[in-house]
Parts: structure tokens; sequence; C-alpha cells
């Protein structure tokens, strides 16, 4: 992300933070007892909007929480990218069964890369500088 900021984090439900003057910019209706994702980043530069999932709280984004996810966005005008965090290389291999397709999965094992979960929108060869790999 070029130009995050923060627009909702939820602890668990122990502690909640919004930003209202974001929420009411990207006309976001925040109901603390809904069952919203656990954090929220509006990426400014790319007028797109990350709802992320944290694995420990709710389990991985499936096909019944990508729809519920879905249907509680609807009314936004931004992209929405779905992300399922995991803070492990094994909690995300124990769970790849049960993502949707069409969501993202950042591991914090791994912080600089993500898994796009289908390929048919980045299907295609790929430009490999080797001087720039990394050991």
């Amino acid at each position: 992300m070029k130009d995050p900021i923060v627009v909702f984090i939820d602890d668990a439900g122990k502690n909640k933070y919004w930003d209202e003057e974001m929420c009411k910019l990207l006309n976001f209706n925040i109901d603390t007892h809904s069952k919203l994702p656990d954090v929220i980043i509006y990426d400014r530069a790319k007028d797109w909007v990350f709802l992320f999932e944290a694995f420990v709280t709710h389990g991985p984004i499936d096909e019944t929480r990508l729809l519920q996810l879905y249907q509680m966005f609807e009314h936004i005008n931004h992209k929405l990218i779905f992300v399922t965090a995991f803070a492990t290389f094994n909690d995300f291999k124990r769970n790849a069964d049960k993502l949707a397709f069409e969501t993202e999965v950042w591991i914090a094992e791994l912080p600089t890369h993500m898994i796009h979960y289908n390929g048919d929108k980045l299907l295609g060869p790929r430009n490999l500088d080797v001087t720039k790999a990394t050991d």
C-alpha cells in the first residue's frame, strides 16, 4: 500500500478504534455490534478498501464469510480487497482448503508477500530479475 489509512480496528471485542471522518468519507456505517472485519484499511493511492480478518479471531475468510462481507459493504463505491491474516505459515497450511477464492492471504512470517486465491487475474508470465534475488 502506498498511502494507507487505518479506518477501523477491532481487537477481538476488547478495544475498538475507528476514524469517524474516514468512515463518513467512505460511506461506512460502523455498527460495533455487527460482524465487522478485524481491520479496515483504505489505500488512498489506489482507492481500495482492504478488509482484514485475523485467523485467530474468527477463522479464515471462507465462502460464507466472503458473502457476509460483500453484503455488509455492498453500498461502498470503492474496490474491496478481502484478506485473511495468519501468524504463521503452518496456520495457513492447515486452513488453506477453507479459504474463499478471490481473497488474499497475508502471513506475518512472510510480511512482504501475499498469496492470491485464484490466478485468473494474475495469470501470465513473470519477468524475474535474478539480480534482486534474496538469500
